[in-house]
């Protein structure tokens, strides 16, 4: 067993995983439990299990740890090893990114039992391929080109948008601005749903607070926006300097919240001292209005990179506000894109109203948050609160579509127009990981045809078609 598995990469597994080289009739865990594989998955390429959105079904044996159960359906991530003591090995047991593993596939079991475990004590079964190969191991290993996946694959689970990769560049990029569109109007339409007993303020407010949130705070930060009202805020903001508002704005933010210290703490500087200090006195006045409000229950996850911390973020959200306050919060946006009427030099004045609204979201030097990602932490150099890359997602997926609702529901046809070609026109944003598998997927590694995604409505296309076609988890 020793030299021949020692040759053996994790890709190669993870490539006969995504292309399904397997017996797929007669998949049994090492526990005994019968699997349907329904979907293998998408390949990660950022951090975490290696696959994720897969959907299987697993028909507990009688000696298993699921005897007497019925067979269930799983939706989650899978990850892929060699051996079933890599999961160990790569302290995937401590780790809360696999957390939402339903199963663990390896080439080989060299353990006694497959069972390995998560962070949260849960059990996962493991499925060990070597005696489920649809071809002889070696065989597979020279067939497969480890160096050109995921992107290559023709798998069950590597190919979701059916017969794309074979159009003409133009025919693609119709296809891809129609989708793009398609997802613009169904994020709009989801705004209207929110709309309901609610105002156009709140409604861009929250959703801006939610986006800040990224994936692992959305639920906290748009439960925040909801405690801390905009009508509160504006109490708030209804008197003192700018730099005074933004301090007391931080103070009910992370008051509410649950994450302002006592200056007491230990390991704090001078800094911090004084800083925390300042947010507590005002806090102490306002608190016994908001002692209903705060968020007890709730826990944000600092598990991000620092310069994404929740801290940053929030104290980031409060110079959007104190900029937004002398015209209103939605009417400050929407004065700037009422500027797209002006008939002279329609591009230029697009990215001049771009580069406005980013602005907006700018902090002022010197803020405590700019230099610092934790209470107390040690300072480093100064890093944007809110980053030019999450500003401009925000306008695509946040800010655009409510305008566009507002447009739609006050019969501003001009004005919906000039939405339409702004999107239309809005430059490429950041790639995510979503994009990067749906380029393998649309392109394979056909470069001249990988740029047609040139615009963030052509990525918001791709990212309507792998909602469509390869997200398995019901919606």
């Amino acid at each position: 067993m020793g030299s021949r598995k020692r040759e053996v990469s994790e890709k190669l597994v993870r490539c006969i995983w995504l292309d399904q080289c397997i017996k797929e009739d007669k998949l049994k865990t090492i526990e005994g439990e019968k699997v349907e594989i329904i979907s293998p998955g998408w390949w990660n390429l950022e951090g975490g299990p290696d696959f994720k959105r897969a959907v299987i079904k697993i028909s507990p044996a009688c000696r298993s740890l699921g005897a007497g159960r019925k067979d269930k359906t799983l939706r989650g991530d899978i990850e892929v090893h060699v051996y079933t003591s890599d999961w160990k090995a790569h302290g995937h047991h401590r780790d809360e990114k696999y957390e939402g593993t339903i199963l663990h596939v390896v080439m080989w079991n060299d353990r006694k039992k497959g069972i390995v475990r998560k962070k949260n004590g849960e059990n996962i079964s493991t499925l060990a391929l070597k005696n489920f190969l649809s071809e002889r191991l070696s065989k597979l290993k020279s067939q497969i080109k480890v160096e050109d996946y995921p992107h290559t694959s023709q798998g069950k689970g590597g190919f979701c948008p059916p017969n794309v990769r074979s159009k003409t560049p133009q025919i693609i990029a119709s296809i891809l601005d129609s989708a793009g569109d398609k997802r613009l109007f169904l994020k709009s339409n989801r705004f209207e749903e929110r709309l309901k007993g609610s105002t156009y303020d709140e409604v861009l407010y929250q959703g801006i607070m939610e986006a800040l949130g990224y994936k692992k705070n959305k639920k906290e930060f748009l439960e925040l926006s909801k405690r801390v009202s905009l009508e509160r805020i504006r109490r708030v903001l209804s008197s003192g300097r700018e730099g005074l508002k933004v301090r007391r704005l931080q103070a009910l933010f992370f008051g509410v919240c649950g994450l302002l210290p006592e200056e007491t703490s230990e390991n704090l500087d001078w800094e911090s001292k004084e800083y925390i200090r300042s947010l507590r006195s005002f806090w102490q006045k306002v608190e016994p209005n908001f002692n209903h409000r705060k968020m007890s229950n709730f826990q944000f996850q600092f598990g991000v990179r620092p310069a994404n911390s929740p801290l940053r973020r929030i104290a980031g959200m409060t110079y959007l506000l104190v900029n937004c306050q002398k015209r209103g919060f939605f009417s400050t946006f929407l004065s700037l894109f009422e500027k797209l009427r002006e008939e002279e030099g329609k591009r230029k004045k697009r990215k001049e109203i771009r580069e406005e609204l980013k602005r907006l979201f700018i902090a002022k030097e010197g803020d405590y948050w700019i230099s610092r990602s934790f209470w107390g932490g040690r300072k480093g150099r100064p890093i944007r609160l809110i980053g030019e890359s999450t500003i401009l997602n925000i306008l695509v997926n946040i800010v655009i579509p409510i305008m566009l609702l507002f447009a739609k529901k006050k019969s501003r046809r001009a004005l919906r127009r000039e939405l339409l070609e702004l999107y239309a026109d809005f430059p490429k944003l950041a790639p995510n990981n979503v994009t990067r598998f749906m380029c393998g997927q649309v392109f394979g590694q056909d470069k001249r045809k990988a740029s047609l995604i040139n615009s963030a409505r052509r990525q918001q296309g791709l990212i309507h078609l792998y909602n469509q076609f390869c997200d398995h988890e019901e919606r």
